[in-house]
C-alpha cells in the first residue's frame, strides 16, 4: 500500500485553490488486482464547490483495466480557458455532474464505457433545428450513454433538456466515425421516441430524427424528422446541395392551429406571416413544401413554397373583402403571390 497525504496544488479556476483530499492517492496491490483511489475537492468549501473522485482497479489475470469517475460542478470552458486549452468546439457553457466508467486494454483501447450526465444551468452554443436563436439557455438536463467498441456506436439510453421554453426527451443511437489517423470525425445521430413541447404542449411526438456531427467543424447537420404532431403527422428531410441545403415538408391530416406551431418555431418569412394572420381555421388534408437555403447568402434570399390541399376553411384571400368559409381546394403559397382554388 502507498499513501500520500496533505497535498496541495494550484489551478487558476476560477480564482479557486484545489486540494487534494486526504488521503491523496491510495494504491493497493495484491496476487489478485492492483486498486488506485484518489479525490479532489475545491478548498471553498461552497455548495457548487468542484469535486473529482477517481477509482482504478486491474485484475493481475486480465489485460483489462476499469475505471469509474464521479465528478461534481465541472465547467469545462473554464478549465480550456484556464489552462489555455485553445479549441474551435463550444457547446456548452455551464456546470457538469455525473458519473463516468470505462473498461480499456493494455493498448488503451476503450472496451466499453458508461455515462450518467446531469447538466445544470448553462448556455448551449449551437442553433437547434426547431428553435430560432443561435444560443439557446439551458435550465437542466440528463443523459445516460453507453459505448461499445467493437461496434464503434454510442447507446443513447435516456436524453432530457430543458431550455428556454422547450422540453425535449427521448433516446438513440450514435455512430461514431473515424479518420485514419484514428481521431474522431463526425457522429451519425439517430434520435427516437423523441418529444418536443414548448411551454408544456406538444409539439411533436413519437419521432425520430436523423442527424450528424461534425467534430473539426463542431456543427450539426440535420437530415430527416418523422414523427406524429397532436393531430396529423410530419415528415421532415434535408438534402444538402454543393450552394444550398434543400428541405422539403409533408404534413398530413392537421389543422390551421397545428400548421401555425410547425412554422412559428422557424424564423418568421412572407409565407408564414400571411398564414398566421389571414387564415383563422381550416382542416389540411395534405401540404408539401419546399425551401431553398443558400449557404453563405443572406436568409431574407431563401426560397419557399407551400402547396397545401385544404376542407372546411375560414380565411381572408383579399384586403378589405369579406372571408372565405367552409371552403375546400389548394392554396400555393411561394412569397412573391399566392394562389388559391376554392369552392
Amino acid at each position: 500500500m502507498v499513501l500520500l497525504n496533505d497535498a496541495t496544488f494550484n489551478l487558476n479556476y476560477s480564482n479557486q485553490k484545489y486540494k487534494f483530499n486526504s488521503p491523496l492517492v491510495e494504491i493497493i496491490t495484491n496476487e489478485e488486482k492492483v486498486e488506485l483511489k484518489t479525490s479532489i475537492t475545491s478548498s471553498n468549501g461552497s455548495d457548487d464547490q468542484l469535486e473529482v473522485s477517481i477509482y482504478a482497479s486491474s485484475l493481475n489475470s486480465s489485460d483489462a483495466t476499469d475505471l469509474d469517475i464521479t465528478f461534481k460542478n465541472i465547467n469545462l470552458k473554464k478549465i480550456f480557458n484556464n489552462l489555455d486549452f485553445k479549441s474551435d468546439i463550444d457547446l456548452y457553457d455551464g456546470d457538469l455532474s455525473g458519473r463516468f466508467n470505462l473498461s480499456f486494454n493494455k493498448l488503451g483501447r476503450v472496451i466499453e464505457s458508461n455515462l450518467d450526465l446531469n447538466i445544470d444551468e448553462g448556455v448551449i452554443n449551437f442553433k437547434l433545428p426547431y428553435s430560432k436563436s443561435q444560443t439557446n439557455k439551458l435550465n437542466d438536463g440528463y443523459f445516460s450513454l453507453s459505448f461499445q467498441s467493437a461496434t464503434n456506436e454510442i447507446t443513447i439510453n435516456e436524453m432530457r433538456l430543458y431550455h428556454d421554453d422547450f422540453k425535449i426527451s427521448g433516446n438513440g443511437i450514435a455512430n461514431v466515425n473515424f479518420i485514419q489517423s484514428g481521431s474522431i470525425d463526425s457522429f451519425d445521430i439517430t434520435l427516437l421516441d423523441f418529444n418536443l413541447q414548448k411551454r408544456d404542449e406538444v409539439i411533436l411526438d413519437k419521432s425520430t430524427i436523423k442527424m450528424s456531427y461534425d467534430v473539426e467543424k463542431g456543427s450539426f447537420g440535420f437530415n430527416e424528422i418523422t414523427g406524429l404532431l397532436p393531430l396529423g403527422d410530419l415528415k421532415l428531410t434535408n438534402e444538402i446541395k454543393n450552394d444550398f441545403n434543400e428541405y422539403s415538408l409533408e404534413i398530413n391530416n392537421t389543422d390551421a392551429s397545428n400548421l401555425n406551431k410547425i412554422l412559428n418555431l422557424f424564423s418568421a418569412n412572407n409565407v408564414s406571416k400571411w398564414f398566421s394572420e389571414n387564415v383563422n381555421d381550416a382542416q389540411i388534408i395534405k401540404l408539401n413544401a419546399t425551401r431553398k437555403s443558400h449557404k453563405n447568402v443572406n436568409n431574407s434570399n431563401d426560397q419557399l413554397e407551400i402547396n397545401i390541399d385544404f376542407s372546411q376553411a375560414d380565411f381572408r384571400y383579399y384586403k378589405n373583402y369579406p372571408n372565405i368559409q367552409n371552403a375546400k381546394g389548394n392554396l400555393i403559397l411561394n412569397g412573391k403571390r399566392n394562389l388559391c382554388s376554392a369552392r
